[in-house]
């Protein structure tokens, strides 16, 4: 159980690496290979995407699973969706303010999508 644990956090944390990282180095690279093809464009900016591929690449290296098997399949999915669960769970988590007395206050406040009124007779 702890390996699994540790092989979905490790999945999260490199595609959090991929998708949001400022590093120089990688930023530069991801520029790149972003112009060059659309579809990693996609890959490194969708948290299910690139965490279905490290988390891929990630079970053969911790003895997860065996190279392309269906367990190697299921493993890869594991982690594409524990890193897009923990992708949400983050933004949720900075996007809230926290106070002192332990409340949450809302940036802002909800706009209503169907304002009602107006000039649309």
């Amino acid at each position: 159980m702890s390996k699994l644990v540790v092989f979905l956090l490790a999945s999260y944390a490199a595609s959090f690496v991929v998708v949001n990282s400022h590093l120089p180095l990688w930023a530069w690279v991801r520029e790149r290979l972003s112009r060059k093809w659309d579809i990693l464009d996609a890959l490194f900016s969708c948290n299910f995407c690139s965490g279905f591929w490290c988390a891929a690449l990630l079970a053969p290296l911790l003895d997860m699973a065996e190279v392309w098997t269906l367990e190697h399949l299921g493993m890869a999915l594991a982690g594409a969706s524990a890193s897009y669960i923990l992708a949400r769970l983050t933004d949720v988590a900075l996007s809230a303010e926290l106070r002192l007395d332990g409340g949450i206050v809302e940036e802002h406040e909800p706009v209503d999508p169907f304002p009602t009124g107006g000039t649309n007779d």
